[in-house]
């Protein structure tokens, strides 16, 4: 059985950080609330509000995030993240998940009482979305962008190789969907 331990303390100064979770991450996040560039990676299926950094943590320096998911529950973390940096500039996103551990519900990000971050409104200007694979809450979630990121300069969304194999033998034989965003 393996023990992880860490040290983990306030770091006023850090401006930059990469950083692989994969317990705990609401022990974490008080110690780099001044960062500037923020590289996270979360792989663990337990988001329940329990585990979810606290609520009084922002990011008021986060200008760029990238991203890396490798749960189920990657929507409720993205939408606390916007939500807590208001001056984010460039968001990176990659959601690898691979196995469904259970039923969650997933952020609606098409409902009307949805509050929009104002990261969207004020201040997004680049938007990467790698290992895009389709799925509807994806694409809920890339239409949520494009709607409501308002200085938004670039947006590139990378589909996942096996996606990509698909489409090619969806054209070929004639059978190809469109999705408009």
């Amino acid at each position: 059985m393996l023990n992880y331990s860490y040290l983990v303390r306030h770091m006023p100064e850090v401006e930059e950080a990469d950083i692989n979770v994969q317990y705990y991450l609401f022990n974490i996040f008080d110690s780099f609330t001044s960062v500037k560039r923020l590289s996270l990676c979360v792989s663990f299926n337990i988001i329940s509000d329990e585990y979810m950094y606290h609520d009084g943590i922002f990011f008021n320096r986060l200008e760029h995030l990238k991203l890396c998911i490798r749960f189920d529950y990657w929507s409720k973390l993205l939408f606390r993240l916007l939500h807590d940096s208001p001056n984010l500039r460039v968001l990176n996103l990659c959601v690898s998940k691979y196995i469904r551990f259970k039923k969650y519900e997933p952020i609606n990000w098409n409902s009307s009482e949805i509050s929009v971050p104002s990261c969207l409104l004020e201040s997004l200007e680049t938007f990467e979305f790698a290992e895009y694979r389709g799925s509807r809450e994806e694409r809920d979630f890339v239409s949520f962008i494009i709607r409501h990121a308002c200085h938004l300069k670039s947006s590139t969304i990378t589909p996942l190789i096996s996606f990509q194999k698909v489409l090619m033998s969806a054209k070929e034989e004639s059978h190809i969907r469109f999705w408009i965003f």
